[in-house]
């Protein structure tokens, strides 16, 4: 007859011991060893940790862009792009098209209803730690991320901004990560893909993050045309204006002074903005307006050109200025243009400025609903209120009021509330390298950011 061996495991999955007392592990996990000499028993609790691997934790942001794919509208194909040390595979799309939040997958005509895929297929086996994923839809839809034997799918509401997020610990050993998006009805927006991986020793994956690689705008390199006059500091530019002079003096001086400029098309106008717009908290981007966006340096349809003062409401004898391309009038000054999100820019619409929104009024300062895609951030109040004022003294048909209940089409306001907020939100940073930059395309400048103190004088 076999004696009883001295040693045990209460869970031999995890460690094994022979009748000598040497363990071995063989999955990570925790189990309880006993001893047994006799009538003597004792016991210990043995953990087994997971084996550490040789490698490094890399990160991953992928801001899509309609660019990166092929075609656009209904005439679009299947591909791939290589973004960032990752290739990313895609579906063609039922339709193609980009806005502020993000590249739009399908049309109320033709929905993503079948499911549209995005997928990437790493050079090893890599463990995904984290993903986060950012997207919108009007309508209710669903979305399904795979990772190996990982699957995590879930219905999407209505009328939102969704973050996806991988579950807390995640621990997923992969080759490969898909998204699939499908909509009944609309189209769904996807704005970004982040993903956090450990890359074992041998895998050769280097990954990047865009925004690290960001470089300051210069004139003349990319998109963005040569300057057309060498700056000068403001004194220089103002010596011939006597600024003791009484108001009326000093207004018309002024108006003669800053309408000695450049004119600009409407067309050239997007170029010029990548460089005039620059953040100067993150160089590389663009700040938009009302929202704070940090938006890409590119010409490439995401943000609008924002008319601070409204072209309904500069009408130079009942014309709308609206401009086309090559058009060069008062509605492309870029004094007056700012860039802004397409979602920003259609809450102002063709409101005028108040400390409330309402059916006519706009409160310039956008608070965080929740959104993901939009930074909702800074204080653009003495920014508007000073581009309309130079509007006012720049061109003379055009007058600030505060009766915006009878305004006509050539009148903004409100300029009780205008007069408030530029002591509130004083010039910045952004407006001074704004102004400067502007000067180097057009050869004028806004008076009220170099010298706020013209506000108590003129108005």
């Amino acid at each position: 007859m076999s004696l009883p061996l001295p040693f045990t495991s209460s869970n031999e999955d995890v460690t094994s011991i022979n009748e000598d007392g040497l363990i071995s592990a063989i999955s990570e996990g925790s189990t309880i060893i006993s001893a047994s000499i006799g009538d003597v028993i004792d016991s210990i609790e043995v953990v087994v940790n997971p084996i550490q691997q040789e490698g490094s934790v890399q990160t991953y942001l992928y801001v899509l862009n309609q660019s990166d794919f092929t075609g656009s509208g209904y005439d679009t194909s299947a591909g791939s792009a290589y973004i960032d040390g990752l290739t990313w595979d895609y579906e063609a799309f039922p339709f193609l098209g980009q806005s502020a939040d993000g590249v739009q997958i399908g049309s109320n005509k033709q929905p993503p209803r079948d499911g549209w895929t995005i997928s990437t297929t790493f050079p090893g086996e890599i463990i995904m730690l984290n993903y986060e994923i950012t997207l919108k839809t009007n309508s209710p839809a669903s979305y399904k991320v795979s990772m190996g034997e990982y699957v995590s799918e879930e219905e999407i509401p209505g009328n939102s901004v969704t973050t996806v997020y991988g579950e807390e610990g995640l621990d997923i050993k992969t080759t490969d990560s898909s998204l699939t998006l499908t909509n009944q009805t609309k189209a769904v927006y996807l704005y970004s893909i982040y993903l956090e991986l450990f890359v074992p020793e041998g895998v050769d994956l280097s990954l990047t993050i865009k925004e690290d690689e960001l470089t300051p705008i210069q004139p003349g390199e990319g998109d963005v045309p040569n300057v057309n006059y060498e700056l000068i500091d403001k004194e220089q530019y103002y010596s011939s204006i006597d600024f003791n002079s009484d108001a009326s003096t000093l207004k018309e001086e002024l108006s003669t002074l800053i309408s000695n400029m450049t004119r600009i098309s409407y067309g050239d106008d997007t170029y010029i903005m990548i460089y005039t717009d620059e953040s100067v908290e993150k160089l590389g981007t663009l700040y938009g307006i009302y929202g704070g966006d940090e938006i890409a340096a590119e010409a490439d349809g995401t943000w609008n050109k924002e008319h601070v003062w409204v072209c309904s409401q500069m009408k130079k004898d009942g014309v709308d200025p609206r401009p086309s391309s090559d058009d060069k009038n008062h509605a492309t000054d870029l004094h007056n243009l700012r860039v802004a999100c397409q979602n920003s820019n259609g809450q102002h619409g063709n409101k005028f400025y108040d400390n409330t929104n309402g059916d006519i009024t706009f409160f310039p300062n956008i608070e965080d609903d929740g959104s993901a895609v939009h930074e909702y951030k800074g204080d653009h109040r003495g920014d508007l209120a000073r581009i309309l004022f130079y509007m006012a003294i720049r061109y003379d048909f055009l007058s600030l009021t505060d009766d915006i209940e009878n305004a006509n089409d050539t009148s903004m306001g409100r300029l009780s509330v205008l007069l408030e907020w530029h002591k509130l939100d004083p010039a910045d940073e952004f407006e001074t390298q704004r102004n400067n930059r502007i000067y180097e395309f057009q050869g004028n400048r806004n008076p009220f950011i170099d010298y706020p103190g013209l506000v108590d004088v003129l108005y």
